[in-house]
């Protein structure tokens, strides 16, 4: 599970596409302690970037990831 989580995490980063984040985004901890320090950045970047999305999906899944 955490080589998934870590490509994942990679993977919505780097992939602008709208379907990838949408498929990928509910299954993805957005919590820095899930994650190995190198990886910390990608998690604030994930939160970021989900958060400034102009699709509203992603803008409402990236808060419900973060309260969890």
């Amino acid at each position: 599970m955490r080589e998934w989580n870590e490509a994942a995490l990679r993977e919505f980063v780097t992939n602008e596409d709208l379907d990838v984040r949408r498929c990928t985004l509910p299954g993805l901890p957005l919590r820095t302690s899930d994650y190995p320090p190198e990886l910390h950045h990608l998690v604030e970047s994930a939160t970021a970037v989900a958060r400034a999305h102009p699709d509203d999906c992603t803008r409402h899944w990236v808060e419900m990831q973060v309260r969890t």
